[in-house]
């Protein structure tokens, strides 16, 4: 997958200059943060991913901490987690106070049953993250 040809494409251009920043192995796993991250800003809003490339910006240039740039006065809160190694995945909440999410993961083992796993942390918009 050509990922900065799609986000030469896609991504607003704060989002590119990040990326340009980086090469190889992080420069993809930023690629898929920030897509991650615009996926569950739609999704809350009720929309698709079309609808987020060019109206939310986000920063993951700070450890552990989410900046967001939207046309809307209030984008939501977000986390951005670790389920397994190379995995994202990206949490948004639209409305309420910001409170940290709960969630459990697990892994489903054929025959055995479920295993439990950690779910760091990765980033937030409340800087909690890292």
């Amino acid at each position: 997958r050509d990922y900065m040809r799609m986000a030469r494409r896609y991504f607003m251009l704060a989002e590119r200059e990040q990326l340009e920043m980086l090469a190889g192995a992080p420069q993809q796993q930023r690629f898929y943060e920030l897509w991650t991250l615009k996926e569950a800003w739609s999704k809350a809003r009720g929309g698709n991913i079309g609808s987020a490339l060019g109206a939310v910006a986000f920063d993951l240039g700070r450890p552990g901490q989410i900046a967001v740039t939207a046309a809307d006065a209030n984008p939501g809160s977000f986390w951005l987690a670790e389920p397994a190694a190379g995995v994202r995945l990206a949490l948004c909440q639209q409305q309420g106070p910001a409170t940290a999410p709960e969630l459990a993961v697990f892994e489903a083992i054929p025959g055995v049953g479920e295993a439990g796993l950690a779910l760091p942390l990765l980033a937030t918009t409340d800087g909690a993250g890292g």
